[in-house]
């Protein structure tokens, strides 16, 4: 004999893995929850019955629409019959009401708009998209234009906005989402933007002719043409520590801008044999990041510049705890040691956040003079 509560919590309970499955018809609407008439513990007085009995009849008389008391033979409550997902949200209350029309409301309007989904896609846009009504009508527009447009590939994705009717930006921000709507990359089949690489010669012979260029670029999907062949290429990921890299024989310089830059150096068509790679970064979490991505991206033979143990101890008194904006830095160790780091690098990764307290020994820190000294050990080692 099962409680009106206890009926609620599986009603409930169906709501909560089942809501998506009824509104792609994946489980018909209609659904039966047995009230248990013939369970009850043995020894259970009649009296007991008969109050059990009475308290459905009382609740027979008040359900929401579309939910009803089915009766065995003897007139014991037998099963509840929900009609549809509206009863089912009845039963229960709170917040399920609102919930299930929202839900329904978008599924029938991202249908309407050209997107049939699978149950597990549906729970993840309901998921995604919660009571951010905003955010449902962006979702349906774009599924709209997604729907309308064949090719792809004739548009970027900061035209597809605006021609949607949202934010220039809005697929980009949403590019994760619409791959899992559409099971496809809907972004990355749209027209690319081209990235510009900056480029900076160091070798002092060629500077000193005059008259030659002292920066260049180089831009995605271009032959890399350059004024000399490089006998090394030092990537730098901040701005000020590349515009004032020492002299280096046979050098060229990149900007390499974060964390941004390892897909893009990996098109560089270097002229064979390939130079020596060296990468430069911020000794913290962000700068290992990224020089674990660069081997990834350009092999496991790309050096680091003053980014190890020794660099660490040395310069640790110039390290910065907070961030621009005076917050301290995040202070969580690794789950797991990055890929690709050498012993040394790891151990300065490990140094940069030790006893509770995150360090950054930011590029700056190290003078002119220092980094000329450091690439020279660099390249004789």
């Amino acid at each position: 004999m099962r409680e009106f509560t206890e009926v609620q919590r599986e009603i409930a309970k169906f709501l909560g893995t089942s809501l998506e499955k009824v509104l792609c018809d994946e489980v018909p609407w209609r659904q039966e929850f047995d009230l248990g008439p013939d369970d009850r513990p043995r020894g259970t007085e009649r009296s007991e019955v008969d109050a059990w009995v009475g308290t459905w009849r009382e609740i027979a008389k008040d359900l929401p629409s579309g939910a009803h008391v089915l009766w065995s033979v003897d007139r014991r409550p037998a099963w509840l019959q929900l009609d549809d997902l509206d009863a089912a949200a009845g039963m229960v209350g709170g917040f399920w009401p609102e919930r299930v029309a929202r839900a329904r409301t978008l599924r029938g309007q991202l249908r309407d708009a050209g997107w049939a989904p699978s149950a597990r896609r549906l729970r993840g846009v309901l998921t995604k998209v919660g009571d951010d009504q905003v955010f449902a009508r962006e979702l349906v527009a774009a599924t709209e234009w997604i729907s309308k447009h064949e090719d792809l590939s004739i548009w970027t994705a900061r035209q597809a906005g605006p021609d949607a009717g949202l934010h220039s930006k809005w697929f980009e921000d949403r590019s994760g989402l619409l791959k899992a709507m559409w099971e496809f990359d809907v972004v990355g089949s749209m027209q690319g933007r081209p990235r510009m690489i900056q480029l900076r010669y160091a070798d002092p012979d060629y500077l000193s002719r005059g008259g030659v260029r002292r920066y260049d670029s180089w831009t995605t999907g271009d032959p890399l043409v350059l004024a000399y062949r490089p006998d090394v290429v030092v990537i730098v990921e901040n701005k000020d520590s590349w515009v004032s890299f020492p002299d280096l024989p046979g050098g060229v310089v990149v900007y390499g801008g974060g964390d941004a830059a390892p897909p893009f150096l990996a098109d560089m068509m270097w002229p064979a044999p390939r130079p020596t790679l060296v990468y430069w970064g911020d000794i913290d979490r962000d700068g290992f990041e990224i020089l674990s991505g660069i081997r990834r991206a350009l092999g496991k033979d790309v050096r680091s510049l003053l980014m190890d143990e020794s660099a660490y101890e040395w310069r640790c008194d110039r390290g910065v705890v907070v961030d621009r904006k005076g917050r301290p830095l995040s202070a969580t160790p690794r789950a797991h040691p990055l890929e690709l780091l050498e012993l040394a690098e790891e151990r300065a990764d490990r140094l940069a956040c030790s006893d509770g307290v995150a360090r950054r020994i930011e590029q700056e820190a190290f003078a002119p003079a220092d980094v000329a000294d450091a690439i020279s050990r660099v390249l004789a080692s």
